[in-house]
């Protein structure tokens, strides 16, 4: 396997992140500011770590940006990780660029949500196709609806939304100088423990070449998009910055408070109930818990939060991503209450 580190921002990706937080009317880094707090770490330097951040926000958020009602529904990131929107820019990039193909699109795109162990065709010709397979994901109603607009008026919808994304992308490019300097330094700086990651370990098997870029705005990521011809490892400019930050700061006051508090949601508990035993992906927890993917990716985010769960591995041959306990935070809990228990 290859690793290619690409020291620079594709900002026309960004522009689809972007997108999907303006519509989302929502700072989620306020609620990792509060969530850095609750660690322990001061506010003061929670709050100066997103400062450029904030600039690049208050910057972007001063422009106009018309974006036709039309093109909301796949803008908006709902039961996917991100848009339709996003997907369809790095279906593009994967394909070298090629004009879209709706059939090939979406056949690869259901391929990442499909539930059913058992093995079915995934080519799509037709709307009956397409219908079909919808029908054998765990998406709601609403979420199928859109994705059938999308086939029928796709190839008219991919350059409306070619067309956004370009200009959205050369707004921020605009502010660049806000942020970049940041946000490849702490690309640069991560490059080992990047290849170190556990998540890198089931690409290694592949012959593909796997992309490596920073983001902005999926900030504390660090996730894969697993393509035909490549992958894509989505770095995010704080990730590591973020988990250490709270490693730092963890005591065993907070670790009980946070975990307790983590838990005490009744579908977060039944998800760690359901991992303590295997590791799962999105879909199979979905089933389990009887909820949509994006309640449950929801809960997982959550979870994550607090270090409770970790990616176990990326199945390069099933195109999933698994999740386990981690079982670190967990031994460390038991100890701390076994103290407390005690009365030490």
């Amino acid at each position: 396997m290859k690793i290619d580190f690409i020291n620079d921002i594709d900002y026309r990706l960004e522009a689809a992140y972007y997108l999907e937080k303006r519509l989302a009317k929502k700072q989620d880094h306020e609620k990792t500011i509060k969530s850095l707090i609750e660690y322990g770490v001061p506010r003061e330097k929670a709050n100066k770590l997103f400062s450029n951040y904030e600039k690049l926000l208050s910057s972007l958020e001063n422009e106009e940006i018309v974006i036709d009602p039309n093109l909301v529904p796949f803008l908006k990131a709902g039961e996917f990780n991100h848009s339709l929107a996003s997907n369809l820019y790095l279906y593009v990039l994967d394909n070298g660029g090629k004009e879209f193909d709706t059939n090939s699109f979406f056949s690869d795109f259901i391929k990442s949500y499909y539930t059913d162990p058992e093995p079915v065709d995934l080519t799509i010709n037709s709307i009956e196709d397409l219908i079909r397979l919808l029908n054998m994901t765990d998406f709601s109603n609403e979420t199928k609806m859109i994705c059938i607009s999308f086939y029928y008026k796709g190839s008219e919808y991919y350059q409306e939304l070619k067309e956004l994304i370009g200009v959205t992308s050369r707004i921020i490019f605009k502010y660049n100088y806000l942020i970049k300097e940041e946000v490849l330094k702490n690309f640069s700086d991560a490059y080992q423990r990047i290849e170190d990651h556990v998540i890198l370990k089931d690409l290694r098997n592949s012959e593909r070449v796997v992309r490596v870029q920073p983001s902005i705005f999926a900030y504390s990521e660090m996730s894969v998009t697993l393509g035909q011809k490549s992958n894509l490892l989505n770095y995010g400019f704080l990730f590591f910055i973020l988990n250490d930050l709270k490693e730092e700061s963890i005591n065993e006051e907070t670790l009980i408070i946070n975990s307790l508090k983590a838990l005490g949601d009744k579908t977060r508990f039944r998800i760690v109930s359901i991992l303590q035993n295997k590791r799962l992906y999105l879909q199979e927890l979905s089933r389990l818990v009887e909820l949509t993917p994006a309640t449950v990716s929801y809960h997982l985010d959550y979870l994550k939060r607090y270090n409770l769960i970790e990616i176990d591995e990326v199945s390069l041959e099933a195109n999933k991503i698994y999740y386990r306990l981690n079982s670190t935070v967990f031994n460390k809990l038991i100890h701390y209450l076994s103290k407390l228990m005690e009365g030490n």
